[in-house]
């Protein structure tokens, strides 16, 4: 038995060890979570500050810059925050960074902006420990989640991402949504631009990333262990979000996707590695198709959305509305004459009968509002009371700002029989509205475009002439039933047979089908007799601006003894602008419109 005096003794020594290693323990809970918030932080700044220096910028979107310099302010403040809690060479390096960050809000140069991105992905040891290691990967296989159950799906978006590449997730945001048997309320969506998600999936819990970049990595943390959360990173380029949420939650279970690559990557609890699927076809390369091959491979059970096939033209009234997006984030060689005139264009092509009104997107900025006016100026010179009449989208409202100005144009799109734009999110926006839509291009680059049967997409730097025949010919036959005396009435008929055949690659599922060779045939007879048939003129615009999709160069191939072949000339087919008038001239009329 204890001699009661040695009893006393044993007891006050016994508190401080306890007490110490609870204070140990808290501790390192403390700079476990500082290590995993200056990780994410030093992530989103990593691909912000790379963004700013490496992505074409104008003044078309000055605001985005702008947001982008908040964040980073948010992101410095987080970062300064935590580095008290970190031992001391990851103290040193999260006060270098905020240090770097403090000279880039003081001086925003190209070389200041670049810095910070370089010594977070090559010198600040805390991150690259995470991110150079290679990470395995193996094959994702067909319907990957099947048997497993999530509670939540929790989507991040960006930085880094266009807003026509964010608009392009939407598709997939849903199939993964239904495919997860998810209703809205257990999605939420966090982006840098939260108005997109506002018009597109009004019913998901939508917030912004602007001021507070660390929003979804604090909601995947609040949850608690009866809740199985999907997390979603989408962005642009493979940005490796999935490091992040393995270093500080590899409990969770993490999804990314990049519209660029083309990719999913899957990591789900207790795996090691990624399974990687691609749907990014080297013969005929389309992010949007790459997307919706994605949501195949992961639910392949899952019955595709398919748009009604034809284009919501002819409204319920007498006059021709256009709506007019002149505003790119890139260096545009467009003058306002130039968009004055591609609105002249329109209007020569529309019966007489049919005033056009047209409706120009204003811009964000005050330089914007001016080149918006000028194009509705000189409009208004070429055909002052003849049938044309402009205006900006906003006149006689407030004006439209960064938050509103999408849920505007989508608005305006519902009751618009053309769109003409240059190629921005407006072009990808449309295939929502399912408006036709005449996007100019700056350059060729059909990974980009939208599959939307009804969008036709024009490269601006072939014959400017070619360009403008290219306009008259979709303003007409999208104002005009093409049998009724217009230039395409001997289009109608061939055109409305290759409808009847079923335009290939046209439809959301369609990409994976490869016509037989007598389907084939049977398909090239008829498109030969609509190539025939076109006027002159534009099949002459239509052969340059389609350059190597054009029919004369793929018909041989489509009919071919090779599936391969057949199957690349059917996606290339169907990127052309000759299959987007065929649709236009020969589908089925909508019953609610009233042809003139």
């Amino acid at each position: 038995m204890t001699p009661p005096g040695d009893m006393a003794t044993a007891r006050p020594a016994a508190r401080p060890v306890a007490a110490d290693a609870i204070r140990d323990r808290r501790a390192r809970k403390r700079e476990a979570r500082a290590r995993g918030t200056v990780l994410r932080a030093a992530h989103i700044v990593r691909h912000l500050t790379e963004t700013l220096v490496d992505r074409p910028l104008s003044v078309a979107n000055t605001p985005v810059v702008v947001d982008s310099f908040r964040s980073l302010v948010r992101l410095n403040r987080a970062v300064a925050a935590q580095a008290p809690a970190l031992d001391a060479a990851h103290r040193a390096e999260a006060r270098r960074l905020c240090a770097l960050l403090d000279r880039v809000l003081a001086d925003p140069t190209p070389r200041t902006i670049d810095g910070v991105g370089r010594f977070v992905r090559d010198e600040m040891s805390l991150y690259t420990a995470v991110f150079h290691p290679p990470v395995p990967s193996a094959p994702l296989p067909p319907d990957p989640l099947r048997g497993h159950s999530f509670t939540h799906l929790v989507a991040m978006i960006g930085p880094g991402i266009g807003i026509g590449d964010e608009i392009k997730l939407a598709g997939f945001l849903r199939t993964l949504a239904r495919g997860l048997g998810l209703a809205p309320g257990r999605v939420e969506l966090f982006s840098f631009c939260p108005w997109i998600w506002r018009t597109l999936a009004p019913d998901a819990a939508v917030h912004g990333l602007t001021d507070a970049p660390l929003a979804a990595f604090e909601r995947i943390d609040s949850f608690g262990p009866e809740a199985r959360p999907l997390t979603l990173f989408g962005c642009f380029m493979r940005q490796e979000t999935l490091r992040c949420l393995a270093a500080t939650r590899p409990e969770r279970d993490g999804m990314l996707v990049a519209v660029a690559s083309g990719e999913v990557r899957l990591r789900l609890r207790g795996s090691v590695g990624d399974r990687v699927a691609q749907a990014l076809d080297d013969g005929a390369p389309n992010f949007s198709r790459a997307l919706l091959g994605l949501g195949r491979h992961l639910f392949p059970g899952l019955a595709p959305v398919r748009a009604p096939a034809e284009p919501l033209t002819a409204r319920d009234h007498r006059a021709f509305h256009v709506v007019l997006n002149p505003f790119t984030s890139k260096h545009s060689t467009l003058s306002p004459a130039d968009w004055a005139r591609f609105l002249v264009s329109v209007r020569r092509a529309v019966p007489a009968a049919r005033p056009v009104r047209c409706r120009i997107v204003p811009g964000l900025t005050p330089s914007c509002r001016d080149y918006a006016g000028e194009i509705r100026a000189l409009a208004a010179h070429h055909h002052a009371g003849a049938g044309l009449t402009a205006a900006l989208l906003d006149e006689g409202e407030a004006p439209i700002t960064q938050e509103t100005a999408l849920a505007a144009v989508h608005a305006a799109l519902a009751d618009t029989d053309l769109l003409l734009t240059i190629d921005t999110y407006t072009a990808h926006l449309a295939a929502h509205a399912r408006a036709v839509t005449v996007a100019l291009c700056l350059n060729r680059n059909v990974r980009f475009w939208d599959p939307a049967p009804h969008t036709l997409w024009f490269d601006t730097t072939v014959d400017r002439g070619a360009v403008e025949t290219a306009v008259r010919a979709v303003a007409s036959l999208a104002a005009r039933d093409p049998r009724d005396g217009s230039p395409f009435a001997a289009f109608a008929a061939p055109a409305a047979a290759l409808c009847r055949l079923g335009l290939p690659g046209l439809a959301p599922g369609d990409g994976a089908d490869v016509p037989t060779p007598d389907q084939a045939r049977a398909w090239r007879q008829e498109a030969d007799a609509a190539w025939a048939a076109l006027p002159a003129a534009v099949s002459r615009a239509l052969a340059a601006l389609d350059a190597d999709y054009a029919w004369p160069a793929l018909r041989r191939a489509i009919a071919g003894p090779r599936a391969h072949d057949r199957a690349v000339a059917v996606q290339r087919a169907a990127a052309s602008v000759f299959l987007r008038l065929a649709l236009l001239a020969g589908a089925e009329r909508p019953t609610r419109g009233v042809w003139p």
